[in-house]
């Protein structure tokens, strides 16, 4: 009987290594970076905006490295890594588009949505969004 019991004590320390906490702090940072990002592509220009994004997403790489030197939970590196994946093919998509329209004033990739390339760097921070969670649950403080 005794044995049963401390299976159940072990099962549920691998279940709680999530920890509950509340995004709304992540969601205020992922709108300062967003405000500053597209503030300087409306008032500077399209390439700025590229560099600024070059910027963000350098701290992805550098989060990206030490998450997954640190992190132990499956989910938690698979999440990792999707976060890491989709913003760089969308960093490139959007470097591609922004400086292919400075040049020609048309967008190269997907020309008919127009929009699509304005929101590549919404798409870059949303990386930011899930790593921040992913620090934040995952890791002990």
């Amino acid at each position: 009987m005794t044995d049963d019991n401390s299976d159940s004590g072990a099962e549920k320390r691998t279940q709680s290594d999530v920890r509950y906490f509340n995004p709304m702090v992540t969601w205020i940072y992922l709108i300062a970076v967003l405000a500053i990002i597209y503030s300087i592509g409306y008032i500077i220009g399209m390439l700025y905006m590229i560099a600024a994004t070059l910027f963000l997403l350098v701290w992805l790489f550098r989060e990206v490295i030490y998450l997954l030197r640190v992190l132990e939970n499956r989910f938690g590196r698979i999440a990792t890594y999707f976060n890491i994946i989709h913003s760089t093919a969308w960093f490139v998509f959007f470097v591609i588009n922004a400086y292919y329209y400075e040049l020609h004033g048309v967008y190269l990739l997907f020309p008919e949505f127009t929009g699509l390339t304005m929101l590549a760097p919404l798409f870059v921070a949303t990386a930011m969004f899930g790593l921040i969670n992913i620090r934040k649950m995952y890791l002990p403080e």
